[in-house]
Formats: structure tokens, C-alpha cells, sequence
């Protein structure tokens, strides 16, 4: 039975076949493929119908650029973790040449982007402009518009608040941006750049500011 990870993997060569055409040859991809399905392996958040990131990958295939490895996606939630000391869910988006890391906090209807978009086009690869988006809290009131059911009943004539319906439709927003591109004083390994990354993740988070 193929796994989700074998059927992107046929898909994309599916891909590669139309745009190679007659000079297709599988076995250029090979060393891609292998971190390819390395890659998928670690993040654990693609899905072969994604049509975008497919084509990105087919972009990524035919430029011949290794995929981030399990070390280097270790690293990033390692230094977000540290940072955020919040338990949650974190997912994983690419679009090459950029990774994108989503976070929802449990029990809270908040959530965290932070944007990797290297300047050379390799993944993660320096130049590194991070982007990290807070959203609005939705848990309180103030974000909600004034006639949305869940946060906004009122008092009947007994005193008590009117019981509040659950089909709120407000949408998110984002409460505040940082941003931050890591030079040669990330280039001394994932463990100097995990610690860069946090004290600057720690900053972000209070507010926006761009430098730690």
C-alpha cells in the first residue's frame, strides 16, 4: 500500500515527466528523491493533492538544491520551543525556496507564522530573512467584531449575560510582524544558530522589535 510520501513522490515525477518530456530520465532525480522523502519524513505536513508545493519541489528537483534534513527542522523548532515555552502544534509549510513554521498554542485560538526565505534560493541558506507574524489572540473579546455571537451577549432583564452562540466567522488578525535576515554570524553551526535564533524569537515575540 503506497504511503502519502510515495504517492507525492510518483506525482511529482508525474510532473517532471510533462516538463522534461523526451529528456526525462528518473534516475537524475534520484538524489533528490532521497531528500525528498527525507524531507516529507521530518515535517509530516505535505499532502499529495498540494499542487503548489508540488510544482515547487519539481522546481527545487530541476535546480538540483538538497532539501532541509531532519537536523536542520530539529534545530528551528528547538530554538522556537525554547523561545515560546508554550506547549502546542507546530506544522510545517514549504514553498521553495521558502519554510514556513505554524503554531497554535493549546487551548487558545492564538497562532504564530515564522518565515525562513533565503536570498540565494538554497533552503535555509544565508542570507536568511525570518519573518515572525503574531495573530490576534481570538480567545478575547477585543478582537471580535461587536456583532459577533460568541464574545458579545448581553444582559436580559434578570441580570444574567444571554448565552452566546458558537459560529463566530471573524477572521484573525495579525496583532504584530518582526523581521530579521541572520548573516555570517550564523554561519558557525546549527547550534550558534539556534541560540541567535531564539534570543531573537524571544525579543519578536515581546512586540516586534528587529534586532535582539
Amino acid at each position: 500500500m503506497p504511503t502519502p510520501i510515495d504517492t507525492f513522490v510518483e506525482k511529482m515525477h508525474d510532473v517532471l515527466r510533462v516538463v522534461d518530456g523526451s529528456n526525462y530520465r528518473p534516475g537524475v532525480y534520484k538524489y533528490f528523491e532521497e531528500n525528498l522523502r527525507g524531507f516529507l519524513g521530518t515535517v509530516n505536513s505535505l499532502h499529495p493533492s498540494d499542487a503548489v508545493e508540488l510544482l515547487d519541489m519539481c522546481v527545487a528537483a530541476k535546480r538540483g538544491w538538497p532539501l532541509p534534513g531532519a537536523d536542520e527542522i530539529f534545530t528551528l523548532e528547538k530554538a522556537w520551543c525554547e523561545a515560546i515555552a508554550r506547549s502546542g502544534t507546530l506544522q510545517w509549510k514549504f514553498w521553495y525556496p521558502k519554510l514556513e513554521l505554524q503554531f497554535t498554542p493549546k487551548h487558545s485560538d492564538q497562532y504564530f507564522t515564522l518565515e525562513f526565505c533565503p536570498q540565494n534560493g538554497v533552503p535555509l541558506g544565508l542570507p536568511l530573512d525570518v519573518r515572525l507574524e503574531v495573530y490576534a489572540d481570538m480567545d478575547l473579546e477585543e478582537n471580535h467584531s461587536d456583532e459577533c455571537p460568541v464574545y458579545h451577549g448581553w444582559s436580559d432583564m434578570d441580570g444574567r449575560f444571554r448565552e452566546t452562540a458558537d459560529d463566530c466567522h471573524c477572521e484573525a488578525q495579525v496583532a504584530w510582524v518582526a523581521t530579521h535576515t541572520f548573516g555570517e554570524e550564523a554561519a558557525g553551526g546549527l547550534d550558534e544558530f539556534k541560540e541567535l535564533l531564539r534570543d531573537w524569537i524571544t525579543v519578536a515575540l515581546a512586540g516586534g522589535d528587529d534586532e535582539p
